[in-house]
């Protein structure tokens, strides 16, 4: 799951970069919802390290507990997060009526919604 996200996070860096250069209204609305974007992503790189790292040490007892309270902090938490946020920049890239970003951002979307629902 943590190569997965490496790669979707990728690929939102690309579209933000695109986003951000319409100058428009909209910037000061892109640069926020960037920033939470990054940290959310983030978040659950960071979680995906931690929930491997608990998995793979048979020392502890009782991991099974922890794990699963942070793979379901990712998926009801942080990932239905992205999503919004993702939808909210498609909705600024509409309004810009950029229809290539449209489309990117529809297929980052789809790429999160199938690993929230894997």
């Amino acid at each position: 799951m943590v190569i997965e996200i490496n790669e979707l996070v990728k690929e939102y860096e690309k579209l933000i970069d695109k986003l951000k250069i319409a100058r428009t209204r909209s910037t000061v609305n892109i640069r926020n919802i960037d920033e939470a974007l990054k940290t959310a992503m983030k978040t659950c790189l960071k979680t995906n390290e931690l929930i491997l790292e608990l998995r793979g040490d048979k020392s502890r007892i009782l991991v099974e507990k922890p794990t699963r309270v942070l793979i379901d902090y990712v998926f009801i938490i942080q990932i239905p997060y992205v999503l919004r946020l993702l939808n909210e920049l498609k909705n600024i890239a509409i309004e810009l009526g950029d229809s290539d970003t449209i489309s990117k951002l529809d297929t980052l979307i789809n790429k999160f919604r199938a690993l929230q629902e894997s």
